[in-house]
């Protein structure tokens, strides 16, 4: 989703028989706190988040 490759809607799309998908990002360790609070038209951004240092 970060990169552009993937969003909700194209996944929509591409996935037609899927009815359940999660969202996974990464982030930096310094970043963790921000991004698991963020919220974008209501919804957390991942659902998983992957930390690295």
């Amino acid at each position: 989703m970060q990169t552009g490759i993937a969003t909700p809607g194209l996944v929509a799309v591409w996935a037609t028989n899927i009815t359940r998908y999660a969202l996974i990002t990464t982030t930096p360790r310094a970043d963790f706190e921000a991004l698991r609070d963020a919220t974008f038209q209501g919804r957390t951004y991942a659902d998983y988040i992957l930390i690295y240092d």
